[in-house]
């Protein structure tokens, strides 16, 4: 048998979702300024919010759930997936990879690497997990549906987990992402270093 344990100050729980991505997003912002740029980003080059779309349950102390930031450039989506196990402030993030949309369908696939907790079990004592979520649907412009799968590949025999999540777009998370960055290489910049603590431990 084995357990994920993720661990949190008991300051931490008091935060808001999302406060320290925000915060974060305010210095990008004064860094990564149109004025201070050495050339304006070309229209094609400019990119725009999609959204932040969540499904997440709060108890009294925790959050539950999943949380998807989109950003598009050009014909390419791009973005984070944050998974809520606990703690309501600073939820395990990943990346978004291998992402695919087909704006005539509306299909969307992804894949993103986090580590949502501590692996106990075999022969893992407190061992970030290497969980692989694989999600499969559709993106519209107030939700996005489908069938999310995780895989802790420290177990690579196992199964991964299957559920059919539904994700409403959410005007608040959707406002804690603004401004929109002017390029995705500006983007990423931010991204990078919020991953340094929020990230996949592999």
């Amino acid at each position: 048998m084995r357990r994920l344990i993720r661990k949190a100050t008991s300051a931490a729980r008091r935060q808001p979702a999302f406060l320290c991505g925000s915060l974060i997003l305010i210095c990008w912002a004064t860094v990564f300024t149109p004025a201070q740029d050495q050339a304006s980003p070309k229209p094609e080059d400019l990119v725009r919010i999609v959204g932040a779309f969540a499904n997440v349950r709060h108890t009294r102390e925790d959050a539950f759930g999943y949380a998807l930031q989109l950003w598009q450039q050009g014909d390419q989506l791009f973005g984070l997936l944050n998974v809520y196990t606990g703690a309501p402030s600073d939820p395990p993030a990943g990346l978004l990879e291998d992402v695919k949309f087909d704006p005539r369908t509306r299909r969307l696939s992804f894949s993103a690497r986090l580590s949502t907790g501590l692996t106990y079990g075999g022969k893992y004592s407190g061992v970030p997990s290497r969980d692989r979520f694989t999600f499969n649907g559709v993106l519209t412009k107030t939700e996005v549906s489908g069938v999310m799968q995780q895989a802790n590949e420290l177990f690579p025999n196992e199964r991964p987990t299957s559920k059919r999540i539904r994700l409403r777009r959410s005007a608040s998370y959707t406002q804690m992402m603004t401004p929109a960055p002017p390029t995705y290489s500006a983007w990423k910049t931010w991204a990078d270093e919020m991953l340094k603590f929020r990230g996949p431990k592999w």
